[in-house]
């Protein structure tokens, strides 16, 4: 016979902790592979490991409100969805840039310059097997830089509204 004994807040604080990182570290692998989000299976592995960290913050949501209430009413969601809100905001930008420069982005680091040519035409992130990510002649544009920063604080900015929403709601 096996006696199973409720969980103490401790196990509790660690398992959160758990599903926590485990969207971080999702969210951030998605940032680093974004030069490569283009290509389908890449961007395909990063969708299943966001929709499972969806699935996460819903059961953690679940198991809140039934069974230990640790968190305020929404939180887990939010932060476990972070990673999929990072995802398709990804995607909704480099939709409107190729409808309006006709060429994927590129996002831009430390060492881009305004009218120097990307690093990813030397790389394997520039081709997919089946085409070439961008033409040879191809110029970093002050476009480039304006996507790259929408990419990539959108997301932070929704989290953490929506952190300091829920907040608010559960006062």
């Amino acid at each position: 016979m096996i006696i199973v004994q409720p969980l103490t807040i401790e196990a509790i604080k660690y398992i959160v902790y758990f599903f926590f990182g485990f969207a971080l570290v999702l969210w951030i692998i998605s940032m680093v592979f974004s030069d490569s989000l283009w290509k389908a299976e890449v961007f395909m592995k990063c969708f299943v490991g966001t929709l499972i960290c969806l699935l996460c913050g819903i059961f953690l949501e679940i198991v809140n409100l039934f069974y230990f209430q640790y968190l305020d009413f929404g939180t887990a969601f939010v932060v476990m969805i972070s990673p999929l809100l990072y995802l398709l905001n990804f995607q909704l930008f480099r939709q409107i840039f190729i409808k309006w420069k006709n060429t994927e982005p590129y996002v831009t680091d430390s060492h881009s310059v305004l009218g120097g040519t990307p690093l990813d035409l030397f790389t394997s992130a520039n081709e997919d097997g089946k085409k070439r990510k961008f033409l040879k002649d191809r110029k970093i544009m002050g476009s480039d830089f304006l996507f790259s920063f929408l990419q990539a604080l959108i997301p932070i900015f929704i989290t953490m509204g929506l952190l300091l929403l829920l907040k608010e709601i559960n006062k």
